[in-house]
C-alpha cells in the first residue's frame, strides 16, 4: 500500500478494488469509525476549487479530524521558500497534506520531503482523485468497471492522463478522441497501449460508438484562459451532444468533472439529461477521498479479496507486506528508539508490522541500495521480536520448536531456522543465537505475538523459561563491504575473529554488553548490533559519523534481500508453505529427532514435493509484482511471491512457485501483467552474485 497518493498506479489493482469497496460502504452509511480522530489535514490550494476544498474538509470532519485551508497567500511556495522546507515544517504540525497546484513536480517534491502522507488533489498533469470518483460512479450505476468501454472526448489533459493510468492499472477499454496537437502524455499513452486496450482516435464518433461511459472536460483549464479562442477552433466537432451520445450504448452514462461550460464541450441536453450522472460523480469525490484519507492517514485496512486458485497447493495472493510497507492493524503504532532520528533526517515513515518505520530517506531507495552494495548502509530493525530462553532444557526446547538442529550450535554461533505448525507449514522463520546459559530467538516483528503464543505451550515439556524481551532490545544492522572497517575502530571485539553467522559480546562506541553478530539480510558483509534502547542515539551517531555510512530504510532492505533470493515471510513463505517447497530443506533437519511439523514433512517428502520456489527474470524490462498471476504450460501456477526491478542488475526479478518437475534452470513460463502474459525464465539464485559475504 502506498504512503502517498500522487497517481492512480500508487495503488495496486487489488488495493484499488478494496478502496472502492470501502468508499461504497461509506456512501451506504455502513462505516461509522473515526480513524482521523485527533488528526489534522493541511490543504494547500495553489489552484482554487469548490469541490476539492469542500469534499476534503467535509470528509476529514466526518472521519473525526480537522482540515486547514492554505491559500497561496498562506504559504511561501513560489515566494522564496523551497517546497522541501514547507513539507518538513508542515509534517511537524499535521498528519497529512493535500495539495492542488499547477506543476506535478511540486507535488512529487512535497511528497519526497514530507514525513506524513501527501495526496494529489490536482496538478496540470494528473487528477487521480477525480478519476477514482468517476470509476466509483461507474460501479454505482453500471455495477462494475470491468468489461466497460470508456470514451474520452476532448483535450488530452490531466483528466485524460489519469484515465490512461486507470485503464493501465484496472484493464478496462479506453478510447480517447483528441484533436491533433492536444493528445495526452505520450509516455502514459504508450504504456497504457502496450499493456491495455487503449486507442487514440481523431473522430469522436469512433470513440463513442458502443461505449458504456462517455466523459469530457472543459476545453481550456485554469491557466489556459488566453488560449480560449484557439482551443475553441481546435475542438470544433468535439462537443458531446445528443447525437454523439446516441452512438453509445443505450444505457450509457455521461460524466463531467465540473465546472462545465454548456454549449462548448457539452450541451445542456446531455449534462442535464437522463444519462447524466454528474451530480453522483461530484458526490463520489467525497466518498472516495474519505476512503483515501482513512487508509493513508487513519490506518484503515484495505480488505483484499483472495483470488481463487485452481490447485489447492498453490496459495492465493496476499497483500504484500514490503512493497507497500502497510500494516493492517488499527492499534496505535509503536516507535523504535530511533524514531526521532528518522524524523529529523526526513525519512518517509510508514506503518509496518505495528511500527512506524522508515521506508527510505530523502536520498531514495536506489541510492540507499547502491550505498549498501558499494560502501555501507545502516538499518534500524529494532521492530524485530526477541525471545530469551533460559534453563537446563533451553536447547532441547528450541530444538523442538524449530526446524534446524539447535543442539549442533556451538556457543557464539547463529542459526537460520523455521518455526512450523503441525501441518509442516511456516509460522515464521527466525534466527537462533546460542550462549553458554541461554538462547536468543529473533523473529519477524509482524509475527512476534503469534510466535510467542505458538511456542509457549511447548515450554511446559522442558525445563526452561521463555521471555519476550522485544521491548528491551534496540537493533541496528550495519551492512556493506566496508562495514568491518567502519565498526572495528569503535569496538573492543576483534571482528576478524567473528565468522559469518557467529557473534560475540563486547563494547561498541563505549556502550557495554552489545551482541555483535556477523549476520544480515542483504548479501553483503555486515554486523547486526543488539543493545539496550537507552543507548540508541549515541550508537547511531557513532556509526554514522563515518562518511561511508548511509542511513537506509526498509525499501532497499527488501530489494537487497530479493537480489540474494532470501525468503520473506508473507511473500515467499507463509502458513501455506513447507520448508521443502521453499527450498529450505537445508534448515530442516529431519534426522535430529522429533520437532513440531516433522511428521507432516516426512509424509510430504515420501509422497513427493508438489511445487518448488524458483527465481525468475524477464527478457525485456517488464517488472514483476507481488500477486501477478503465474502460468506454467498454460495452467495457473499461483502468483508472483516477490518481485521488483533490480537496482543492481537493471532487470525485473521475482520469485514464484512452479510444479516441481518444471523448476529446472532455463524453464520458460509466463507471468500475467495487466492482462498480457510475459515470458519469464527460471534462473539460479541468487540473482546478484557479487555480494561481499559470498
Amino acid at each position: 500500500m502506498p504512503r502517498d497518493f500522487l497517481a492512480i498506479p500508487d495503488f495496486s489493482t487489488d488495493e484499488l478494488l478494496a478502496l472502492f469497496a470501502l468508499a461504497e460502504a461509506m456512501r451506504a452509511g455502513r462505516y461509522d469509525r473515526k480513524p482521523l480522530a485527533g488528526k489534522s489535514l493541511a490543504m494547500i490550494f495553489m489552484k482554487s476549487s469548490t469541490r476539492t476544498r469542500v469534499s476534503f474538509e467535509v470528509g476529514t470532519y466526518q472521519l473525526g479530524g480537522a482540515a486547514f485551508f492554505l491559500s497561496p497567500r498562506d504559504v511561501q511556495i513560489g515566494r522564496g521558500e523551497p517546497i522541501g522546507d514547507t513539507a518538513r515544517v508542515l509534517s511537524r504540525y499535521v498528519d497529512g497534506i493535500m495539495i492542488r497546484t499547477f506543476a506535478h513536480r511540486d507535488v512529487e517534491e512535497l511528497a519526497r520531503d514530507a514525513s506524513v502522507p501527501v495526496i494529489n488533489g490536482l496538478t496540470d498533469f494528473l487528477h487521480p482523485c477525480q478519476i477514482l470518483a468517476d470509476l466509483l460512479t461507474v460501479r454505482q450505476h453500471l455495477g462494475t468497471h470491468e468489461g466497460q468501454v470508456v470514451a474520452w472526448v476532448g483535450d488530452g489533459n490531466n483528466m485524460a492522463n489519469s484515465w490512461l493510468n486507470a485503464a493501465w492499472r484496472l484493464g478496462f477499454e479506453l478510447r480517447l478522441a483528441c484533436p491533433e496537437g492536444y493528445e495526452p502524455d505520450g509516455a502514459l499513452l504508450a504504456r497504457a497501449q502496450e499493456h491495455g486496450r487503449v486507442r487514440l482516435v481523431r473522430d469522436p464518433v469512433e470513440a463513442v460508438r458502443g461505449a458504456h461511459v462517455v466523459t469530457t472536460d472543459v476545453w481550456a483549464s485554469m491557466g489556459q484562459e488566453d488560449e480560449q479562442a484557439l482551443r475553441a477552433r481546435a475542438f470544433a466537432g468535439f462537443t458531446v451532444d445528443g447525437a454523439l451520445m446516441r452512438q453509445a450504448e443505450p444505457n450509457a452514462i455521461f460524466l463531467h468533472c465540473l465546472p462545465a461550460h454548456r454549449g462548448e464541450e457539452v450541451t445542456a441536453e446531455v449534462i442535464d439529461g437522463p444519462q447524466s450522472r454528474v451530480w453522483d460523480e461530484a458526490e463520489n469525490r467525497l466518498h472516495i477521498q474519505k476512503a483515501i484519507l482513512a487508509v493513508l492517514m487513519g490506518g484503515e485496512p484495505l480488505l483484499l479479496a483472495p483470488a481463487a486458485v485452481p490447485r489447492p497447493y498453490f496459495r492465493p495472493p496476499r497483500p504484500p507486506p514490503t512493497e507497500t510497507m502497510a500494516d493492517t492493524s488499527q492499534a496505535p503504532l509503536k516507535r523504535t528508539p530511533f524514531h526521532a532520528i528518522h524524523a529529523a533526517l526526513g525519512a518517509k515513515l510508514v506503518p509496518f508490522a505495528g511500527y512506524e518505520m522508515p521506508v527510505h530517506y530523502p536520498s531514495g531507495i536506489t541510492v540507499e541500495h547502491k550505498a549498501v552494495r558499494e560502501r555501507c548502509g545502516l538499518f534500524d530493525v529494532s521492530h524485530m521480536g526477541e525471545f530469551l530462553v533460559r534453563g537446563p532444557g533451553a536447547v532441547d526446547f528450541v530444538n523442538y520448536v524449530t526446524t534446524n538442529n539447535a543442539a549442533a550450535l556451538a556457543v557464539g554461533q547463529v542459526q537460520y531456522s523455521g518455526i512450523l505448525n503441525d501441518r509442516g507449514t511456516f509460522e515464521d522463520d527466525c534466527l537462533v543465537y546460542r550462549e553458554a546459559d541461554r538462547i536468543l530467538m529473533v523473529v519477524n516483528a509482524s509475527n512476534a505475538a503469534k510466535d510467542l503464543a505458538h511456542i509457549a505451550p511447548h515450554a511446559a515439556r522442558f525445563d526452561c523459561t521463555l521471555e519476550d524481551i522485544s521491548d528491551q532490545v534496540a537493533l541496528l544492522a550495519l551492512q556493506g563491504p566496508v562495514a568491518k572497517d567502519v565498526l572495528q575502530p569503535l569496538t573492543d571485539v576483534p571482528l576478524d575473529g567473528i565468522r559469518y553467522y557467529h557473534f560475540a559480546r563486547g563494547t561498541v562506541a563505549g556502550i557495554p554488553d552489545v551482541y555483535v553478530s556477523r549476520t544480515g539480510y542483504t548479501g553483503e558483509d555486515g554486523f547486526e548490533l543488539y543493545f539496550a534502547p537507552a543507548h540508541a542515539e549515541p550508537m547511531w551517531k557513532a556509526l554514522t559519523a563515518d562518511p561511508r555510512v548511509t542511513p537506509a530504510g526498509l525499501g532497499c532492505r527488501d530489494s537487497l534481500r530479493l537480489e540474494m533470493g532470501m525468503a520473506l515471510y508473507g511473500n515467499d513463505i507463509d502458513d501455506t508453505v513447507t520448508p521443502l517447497e521453499a527450498n529450505l530443506g537445508w534448515i530442516t533437519k529431519l534426522a535430529k529427532g522429533d520437532f513440531v511439523g516433522r511428521d507432516a514433512l516426512v509424509r510430504q517428502k515420501e509422497g513427493g514435493v508438489p511445487r518448488k520456489l524458483v527465481g525468475f527474470t524477464f527478457a525485456d524490462r517488464a517488472i514483476p509484482r507481488h500477486g501477478y498471476p503465474v502460468f506454467c504450460d498454460d495452467a495457473p501456477s499461483g502468483t508472483v511471491c516477490s518481485g521488483t526491478m533490480s537496482p543492481s542488475l537493471g532487470i525485473g526479478i521475482g520469485t514464484c512457485y512452479l510444479p516441481a518437475n518444471r523448476t529446472a534452470e532455463g524453464t520458460v513460463f509466463e507471468v500475467e501483467i495487466r492482462g498480457k502474459r510475459v515470458p519469464a525464465t527460471v534462473v539460479k539464485l541468487p540473482f546478484y552474485k557479487h555480494g561481499s559475504h559470498l
